[in-house]
């Protein structure tokens, strides 16, 4: 049986033509930080896990500096202190990259904070964020409240465990 030998620089050629399309185009990932250390830039392994725990998908990336410090003050301005600790789940803009000596792997280019914070919490930092504009936040505090008040309002329904613990409490 004869043996047909490759070149190792071939076949990474072969690899590299086969990506090309793909070079240049971004994309998003949900994944879990991994093995990261900020040197300047940050280097990480994107993990996913199945239900057990068991890793299912690896791949290395790295957030050049000048994106990282871009991706800080994009978070914030929206209020979040952007961690980036081994099992903190990120939704990451990503690219494609190849190199024949390094391998596969991705470049960071951005992150979603509304992935990090959850779109709930986003909105509640909104609200309040409008409620201070228009001068409404804090509004109540404005008004003196008598030593001992005269009547007290409850906003929950009979049924609920509030109403009970409020009622039997009183």
């Amino acid at each position: 049986m004869s043996r047909r030998f490759h070149a190792l620089s071939a076949i990474t050629e072969r690899i590299s033509e086969l990506l090309r399309p793909a070079f240049g185009k971004t994309f998003w990932v949900r994944a879990e930080i991994s093995s990261g250390s900020e040197r300047g830039h940050f280097f990480c392994d994107l993990v996913e896990s199945d239900a057990r725990g068991s890793v299912v998908a690896k791949m290395r990336c790295q957030i050049w500096a000048s994106e990282l410090a871009r991706i800080r003050a994009s978070f914030k301005a929206a209020g979040i202190d952007l961690a980036l600790e081994n099992g903190t789940q990120v939704g990451i803009e990503c690219e494609l990259r190849w190199d024949a000596r390094y391998g596969l792997s991705l470049v960071g280019r951005d992150m979603d904070p509304a992935f990090a914070l959850g779109e709930l919490e986003l909105k509640r930092r909104r609200i309040l964020e409008a409620l201070e504009r228009d001068g409404l936040f804090g509004r109540n505090a404005r008004h003196p409240m008598p030593l001992l008040p005269n009547r007290i309002g409850l906003v929950t329904s009979r049924s609920s465990a509030a109403f009970q613990d409020f009622t039997k409490t009183l």
